[in-house]
């Protein structure tokens, strides 16, 4: 599962938490 950098690559993006 590679769907946990959003928010570490992108800053503007939230985790689904």
């Amino acid at each position: 599962c590679s769907n946990k950098r959003y928010n570490f690559d992108r800053e503007e993006f939230s985790p689904p938490r």
